[in-house]
């Protein structure tokens, strides 16, 4: 499997994610989701501004351009 970028860190969910392609030619996310799930009884709700939200990814490389042009290949007659 192709890794195309990553991994990198969302910040509204926390969770840590690369992207790759499967053999057909889809890109695929995967992601950790299990990072969300907080276990502190006394963990205070975090409450994001829309300032907060327009950074977007929190942590790794910046988003590749292909990521906005890239689509699932078409399928072959067959």
């Amino acid at each position: 499997m192709f890794i195309e970028t990553g991994p990198h860190k969302h910040a509204i969910q926390q969770t840590f994610f690369l992207y790759v392609y499967e053999p057909g030619g889809n890109r695929v996310e995967l992601c950790n989701p299990l990072t969300r799930l907080i276990l502190a009884p006394d963990w205070r709700t975090i409450t994001w501004t829309e300032a907060e939200r327009a950074k977007g990814q929190a942590w790794g490389l910046k988003t590749i351009a292909s990521f906005h042009t890239h689509g699932t290949p078409p399928i072959a007659p067959g």
